[in-house]
């Protein structure tokens, strides 16, 4: 397993984290206090986790009853090969509720994939492929996203080491209407897909709802509409369209809401989703990440509060965004780099060999 720089703080007095210039991961374990900063107090319980940036320096944590915090130092690798460090905009909460019932009780971490795990229609990078294979030496992994099969196959299957350890890893590709599972080759579970006459009618709409809306694109990169069998997609720029281009098209999804608001009364009998940084994702109704997570309940026989869906899409409208109504706890992540401080997070929690003991209050 990768092993991160970890240690466990344990006291009932108040004492420093996060020193000078290291960016920090707090993940509270047991009890509850307060993280305090230039006047300002940051509340934190049993099962909270905290970025704190470099920028932000040492903090003082006080303490309401005993309490026990891993504290992960975050080191990136830069182009050259040498350690620098990370750096985050500001200092934020990714509440993981669920783990105050018990942090080693969780079963099954979910991803997003693209804006998640990776960029838009790229695959995995190094870190990242290496942090998600940990991950899965851990617990089970699932991965629910737009992409159809052989997405996955580029972005994310092809830049995993091919081990025992891809037993542990579920794939839903076009938002869960699709669910394959690996017992020495990967095997379809099952597959929703469209008939005829509604691929028809969904296209249709949706050339439709675009025109509508009046966005002019100056340049295509391939399909704009594609048949992805259980799921159809729109991506306004084409389906190959560089990264740097769908990234400064609708950065803020505004475009994208305003297409579905013309779309979605033309096919009320769907599903109308926003994911990927230009896509819109059309499936059969009550067919989405929600019935995905409903479906690796049942097939995996792991209940939704021992399940966490991390995504980049969890806002209302957002393809990510059915997860977290289903039940299930959801942390929203900025991208790529938010992701691997998470997994990195929830290594730590679940990989009990990183631990440490110290004295009360001292490192």
């Amino acid at each position: 397993m990768r092993r991160v720089p970890v240690e466990c703080l344990r006291g009932e007095s108040p004492f420093a984290v996060g020193p000078e210039a290291v960016p920090r991961v707090l993940v509270c374990t047991e009890g509850a206090g307060q993280v305090e900063h230039g006047g300002d107090t940051y509340a934190i319980r049993k099962g909270d986790v905290w970025l704190l940036p470099a920028e932000v320096g040492a903090c003082s944590f006080r303490p309401r009853t005993t309490v026990s915090l891993l504290e992960i130092a975050i080191l990136e690798e830069s182009v050259s090969g040498q350690k620098r460090i990370a750096s985050a905009d500001r200092m934020r909460s990714l509440r993981l509720q669920e783990f105050r019932d018990g942090y080693r009780m969780k079963k099954l971490i979910v991803f997003d994939l693209d804006g998640t795990l990776a960029k838009s229609k790229s695959s995995l990078d190094a870190e990242m492929s290496t942090l998600l294979h940990d991950l899965l030496s851990v617990v089970k992994v699932a991965v629910i996203s737009g992409g159809d099969w052989p997405q996955f196959e580029k972005q994310l299957l092809s830049n995993l080491p091919n081990d025992e350890s891809l037993a542990n890893l579920s794939v839903l590709p076009t938002c869960g209407t699709k669910f394959f599972r690996y017992s020495g080759d990967w095997e379809k579970i099952y597959s929703e897909d469209f008939t005829a006459d509604e691929k028809k009618k969904i296209v249709d709409s949706l050339n439709a709802a675009f025109q509508t809306a009046g966005y002019k694109v100056e340049k295509i990169w391939g399909e704009v509409i594609e048949d992805r069998g259980s799921q159809i997609t729109l991506s306004a720029l084409g389906q190959q369209a560089p990264l740097a281009e769908k990234e400064k098209w609708d950065p803020d999804f505004a475009k994208r809401k305003k297409i579905k608001a013309i779309l979605n009364p033309l096919i009320p009998g769907f599903s109308v989703r926003l994911g990927g940084a230009t896509s819109i994702d059309v499936t059969k109704p009550g067919i989405d990440k929600a019935y995905g997570i409903r479906k690796l309940r049942d097939i995996l026989g792991i209940s939704l509060k021992e399940m966490i869906y991390i995504g980049d899409a969890l806002f209302p409208g957002g393809n990510d965004y059915p997860a977290e109504q289903a039940g299930v706890i959801s942390i929203p992540v900025r991208g790529p780099e938010d992701t691997k401080r998470v997994i990195e997070a929830i290594i730590a929690c679940l990989g009990g060999d990183q631990q440490a003991d110290f004295p009360a209050g001292i490192r």
